[in-house]
């Protein structure tokens, strides 16, 4: 009976907010922080599903899984009426989190029938809907999961262009209509360039590049916020066309930047506060943020925001040796008093990997 280990990686969006969405380059990086899933086949007629991140758990029948396959005309409407009929969950995360597990299920067997009836755990580092790929590294570890149990790749010879077109399936069940570049860094891992419409193109960063995530425990809407944008750039085109060249000039830079990075963080500490500056300037940030960067500018650390801004999370540049300077010691007991939780990573970590136990 196959028993499997599947860990892929959140992202965050280094440069670019924003002005992507009107067509100009963004520049994507995995992170450290992952999710892990652990899919094992059982003797059992029931199929166990535990989300231990989002504390809840359900069995249902093998028989009724394959009745759902076999029946089901693999619409997303369908597959709600079957998770809402067959678990009845007030809770929107979580009925969203089954319907994308069992559309990507169905797109994964078609109409074939699952053999065996198993066990799967989905855990993520990753806080869920703060703007880290949590969802995208959800899609692509079930994914993932499912392609291995249906056969159609092995563990050593992973078809990462199915697993991100799958992924993406599960993508477009929680936010509707994705741009497709988190399910593509949470399965290929590293930097990736990426406009909307024009695809994407891999990165390579010669060094490990640290750096700390800053939760600011703000919750937000990327619609309102991209609604907020696309209203003041309507009011004044002109204007806001140059912040968001402006904008993509920079991520030309830090292309440049971070594809020759030898280990001195200088150059890209002030694209940094150059980014962050035109993110201020076009009405994303918020208080929260404004504290995160004091503390750290007080710290002598640069940071900007990530994903749409109002709230969610910052990030730190972080230098090599950070771990030896006294003024780490002081940001992050400085950031913590505030009341923000930090989490130290690494950019342009690797994709999605799968061990057989």
């Amino acid at each position: 009976m196959v028993h499997y280990k599947v860990s892929a990686p959140g992202k965050i969006i280094l440069h670019g907010e924003h002005s992507v969405v009107y067509g100009k380059d963004a520049l994507v990086s995995a992170i450290g922080l992952r999710t892990n899933l652990e899919i094992k086949e059982t003797d059992s007629e029931v199929i166990f599903i535990d989300f231990p991140s989002l504390k809840f758990q359900l069995e249902i029948p093998l028989i009724k899984v394959n009745e759902f396959l076999v029946n089901s005309d693999g619409t997303i409407e369908n597959v709600k009426d079957f998770v809402e009929n067959q678990f009845k969950r007030s809770n929107e995360t979580e009925n969203n989190t089954l319907v994308a597990l069992f559309y990507v299920l169905k797109k994964a067997f078609g109409n074939e029938k699952v053999s065996k009836a198993f066990d799967l755990s989905v855990k993520t580092d990753l806080r869920i809907g703060g703007g880290s790929g949590s969802s995208a590294a959800f899609g692509v570890s079930i994914a993932t999961g499912f392609l291995l149990l249906t056969g159609k790749m092995k563990e050593n010879t992973l078809d990462h262009e199915m697993i991100s077109n799958l992924a993406f399936e599960s993508e477009r069940v929680i936010h509707l209509n994705p741009s497709g570049v988190d399910n593509t860094i949470c399965t290929y891992g590293g930097l990736l360039k990426f406009a909307k419409g024009k695809g994407f193109s891999k990165l390579t960063i010669p060094k490990q590049l640290n750096i700390l995530i800053v939760d600011t425990g703000v919750s937000r809407s990327t619609a309102k916020l991209v609604s907020q944008v696309r209203d003041l750039h309507e009011g004044f085109p002109i204007l806001f066309d140059n912040i968001f060249e402006s904008m993509n000039i920079l991520v030309q830079e830090a292309i440049k930047k971070y594809s020759e990075f030898n280990g001195d963080i200088t150059d890209i500490e002030k694209l940094f506060e150059i980014n962050s500056g035109l993110l201020t300037t076009i009405g994303v940030s918020h208080p929260s943020l404004e504290e995160i960067y004091k503390i750290s500018r007080k710290n002598n650390f640069s940071s900007k925001l990530t994903g749409a801004g109002g709230g969610g999370y910052a990030i730190v540049i972080l230098p090599s040796d950070y771990k030896n300077k006294e003024n780490f010691e002081n940001l992050i007991s400085e950031l913590n008093e505030a009341g923000f939780e930090t989490t130290e990573t690494v950019i342009g970590g690797g994709g999605v990997s799968v061990e057989r136990v």
